[in-house]
């Protein structure tokens, strides 16, 4: 529940005291103020705005001037009376349209000046809680109400007649003609054995080329200076590598042609599926290479 910020003006203290008294009773009555939960404006802003908008001024009006400057929803009066160690204490709250909202009073007999003070705290602790149980109990402006418009009645959906439904004609059947007679087409040829034989006879030709260039470099030195035999005593030692390799690329290529002829070449009637199978084996002197075909 928000009630707005309440402003504390300085007390009246019967008889006049020192202005550090004075701000020891107002700080008593903002003090508890705060601790009933309630906003309160500080006090160098209330003095400076009441300086300038109604000065000394204690009427109603005057009230009602300070409490829109100072954008409070209640002012805080207060009036401290002393004769000898009795004091007489009594607080005012006036709502913004100068009217007495709450008064509340009390008294602090053979007291001293803290004690006093003290009083004055619980008294606008007391205070401030009665007003926040005032203020909820202020009746509540009702939220305007919306207008609410009939709703329009809802068409009533318009019945067509419905036509008949005519059973569709079975239109009657037509003779197919014969189809034509198939000559015996050749048998496409599958990617996979495209791409075999495209990469058997690629790779077939790249092993014989170096097969070959292998076989031509066994046995030469390994520099062309003269005497060889005192200066480059080292000879290339590729003649078993050559042999595999030359074997390799000749099988390959062999595999490929077969591949290619099943491919392109093979017509339909004959479900014989080619079986080529090339292995090669290391020996001690180089590799072993065998190749089967089966039609």
């Amino acid at each position: 529940m928000d009630l707005g910020r309440v402003a504390v003006l300085q007390p009246e203290i019967t008889p006049q005291m020192a202005a550090a008294v004075n701000e020891r009773f107002r700080g008593a009555v903002d003090s508890g103020l705060i601790d009933a939960t309630l906003v309160t404006v500080s006090a160098s802003d209330t003095d400076q705005q009441r300086l300038v908008t109604v000065g000394e001024c204690r009427t109603p009006e005057c009230y009602v001037r300070l409490a829109v400057a100072l954008k409070a929803a209640y002012l805080v009066s207060s009036w401290v009376q002393q004769a000898g160690k009795n004091y007489r204490l009594r607080l005012v709250f006036s709502d913004t349209k100068g009217a007495a909202f709450l008064d509340r009073s009390d008294t602090c007999d053979i007291c001293t000046l803290a004690e006093a003070v003290a009083k004055l705290k619980i008294l606008a602790q007391d205070s401030g809680r009665e007003l926040k149980r005032r203020h909820a109990l202020l009746p509540r402006p009702e939220p305007p109400r919306r207008k609410v418009q009939p709703k329009p009645e809802p068409e009533r959906p318009r019945i067509r007649p419905v036509a008949p439904r005519l059973s569709p004609r079975t239109p009657a059947p037509r003779p197919t003609p014969p189809p034509p007679p198939r000559s015996e087409p050749r048998i496409k040829a599958k990617p996979s054995i495209k791409q075999a034989a495209w990469m058997s006879g690629g790779m077939g030709l790249a092993s014989f080329v170096a097969g070959v260039t292998l076989l031509a470099l066994d046995g030469r030195y390994t520099c062309d200076l003269e005497p060889a035999r005192l200066r480059c005593p080292y000879r290339y030692g590729t003649g078993a590598a050559g042999a595999t390799f030359t074997a390799l690329g000749g099988a390959s290529m062999v595999a490929a042609g077969v591949l290619f002829y099943y491919a392109f070449f093979r017509k339909v009637g004959r479900p014989e599926v080619p079986r080529a199978t090339v292995s090669v084996a290391p020996t001690r002197g180089g590799a072993f290479a065998h190749a089967e075909l089966r039609f």
